[in-house]
This record gives structure tokens, sequence and C-alpha cells, in this order.
């Protein structure tokens, strides 16, 4: 685990997460922006980040606002495009190459 980081801070960055998750299999995208907004102020370092991005990627994509989620995936596209984060992105977004 990363430096100060313990076993109780990544439990309840899953926990946040899983709110969030949970409110996008239920059709609610918009609790689910809510839950990873709260989420990034609370762990703007968090060990789940490239996650957050992903799961903010579908609720924007839910919500109808595909250019704001190309935006949103496009750093961690750029940055870690062999990451199975961005391999996600790819999928979620439809596209094929490391950049929307």
């Amino acid at each position: 685990m990363g430096k100060g980081r313990s076993a109780p801070d990544l439990e309840r960055e899953v926990a946040q997460l899983d709110h969030a998750r949970a409110a996008l299999v239920a059709g609610q995208p918009a609790i689910a922006l809510r839950e990873i907004d709260a989420y990034r102020v609370q762990n703007p370092k968090g060990m789940l980040v490239a996650e957050s991005v992903v799961l903010r990627v579908r609720a924007l994509l839910d919500m109808g606002f595909r250019s704001i989620a190309e935006h949103e995936a496009e750093p961690l596209l750029r940055t870690a495009p062999q990451s199975r984060h961005a391999e996600r992105l790819r999928q979620i977004l439809g596209v094929t190459s490391s950049t929307p």
C-alpha cells in the first residue's frame, strides 16, 4: 500500500466507489456523479482515482454527455494507455485507439 495509506483507507475508498457503482446499476447516473465527486474531494490522491475516472465516464455517458466524458477520459488514456483502466475506458467509449 502507498505511503501513509492503510487497509481502512482502502476499504473506505472502495465503499465510496461501490455506492457510485450501485447508483449506475440502478440507472441513477446523477447520484453516481455526486458519489464520485465526493470521493474525489475526500481522496484527491486516493488509491482508486483511476477507477473513479472510469465510473465518472460511464455516468456522464449515461446522462448523454459524451464530449465531457471523452474530455474526462483523455488524461488517463494519454498517461497510461496500456493500463486496464484505459482499456475499460476505450471499451466504454467505443474507441480502439489510445485516444478518444
